[in-house]
């Protein structure tokens, strides 16, 4: 099992230009092969990473920031604040989790995808580390924030065109990101929008609960379904195609809210989703009524959101 987990490369080269299909089960080979043995295939330690400092350079919900150098280029390493203060089963699992997105991240390759570079296990003793190119501007609603003058609204067009273009990527190779908003969306040295943090992403057709098959990620973003199963007869809050591109709607509307500067993002937080998400489990049975299947309450829903889009566009364009 170990030489298998050490030779995926080796599978790569021999797949001939046909085995798209193939090239796409390698990944969930790996993520399995790695869960069993409880390793990570050698090529994914990078052992000339140098870290920079002592303390963060930026931080987010979930994890630290440090910068470090790989190869005289700055890179990021991204360290797991949960990974402190846990005990010995607790480390094994989350160990665990950082090798399964770390398997699933490698194998992305796509313009509007932050480039997964490797795993440092040295910076910090027992608490791996993701190693990432280094992103000056930050996520995307920071950088909008510190442009002068405001961008045009055909440049936010584009950055929205960006990140649909990064989450189409991601299905047409069978995975679902389950955590799509501002704050995972990173501009890059050469201004596209990129996709990243791929903890709460999955397989589209593993059938396997024994990860994420409960909710995770911010449930302002979150699909109706994802957020109350039950509703729509599921057994699970497994994330699907379905619900990435409800929560790239959800996105639209923040970023719309953020970078016209005519509306405070508090606002954002709660127009929509006190309305038509966390409403539902009050107007539940009235609604039920209104909609006889998810594709029904699907439109509502997408109506109202298509409103506060189309409603904030035309704020910014008379600005």
């Amino acid at each position: 099992m170990h030489q298998l987990l050490n030779d995926d490369q080796d599978w790569i080269r021999t797949m001939g230009p046909n085995t798209r299909a193939h090239r796409r089960e390698l990944p969930r080979l790996m993520v399995q092969l790695s869960h069993f043995s409880d390793q990570l295939p050698r090529a994914l330690f990078l052992l000339d990473v140098k870290k920079v400092g002592k303390t963060t350079d930026r931080g987010g919900g979930s994890a630290d920031i440090y910068g470090a150098t790989l190869n005289h280029q700055r890179v990021a390493l991204k360290r797991l604040r949960c990974f402190m203060n846990t005990t010995p089963p607790e480390r094994q699992k989350l160990s665990r989790d950082l090798s399964r997105e770390a398997l699933l991240w490698r194998h992305l390759r796509h313009p509007n995808v932050l480039q997964f570079l490797g795993v440092d296990n040295i910076s910090f003793t027992g608490m791996p580390c993701m190693v990432l190119p280094w992103v000056e501007r930050g996520n995307i609603l920071q950088h909008i924030k510190g442009l002068r003058p405001h961008p045009s609204s055909m440049q936010l067009n584009i950055w929205l065109r960006d990140i649909a273009a990064g989450m189409t990527y991601l299905h047409t190779e069978a995975i679902i990101h389950g955590d799509l908003r501002c704050s995972n969306i990173l501009v890059a040295d050469n201004g596209l929008a990129q996709l990243t943090h791929f903890g709460l992403s999955v397989f589209a057709d593993e059938r396997s609960r024994s990860h994420h098959s409960l909710r995770g990620g911010a449930a302002r973003w979150l699909a109706p379904e994802i957020l109350d199963p039950s509703i729509f007869e599921r057994q699970s809050s497994r994330p699907t195609y379905a619900s990435d591109v409800y929560s790239f709607g959800c996105l639209c509307v923040e970023f719309t809210h953020a970078s016209d500067r005519l509306t405070n993002l508090g606002t954002f937080r709660y127009s929509i989703w006190s309305s038509a998400v966390y409403g539902l489990h009050v107007q539940r049975c009235r609604m039920e009524r209104q909609c006889q299947n998810t594709y029904g309450l699907g439109l509502m829903l997408a109506g109202v959101i298509t409103a506060k889009i189309d409603h904030k566009w035309a704020l910014f364009g008379r600005s």
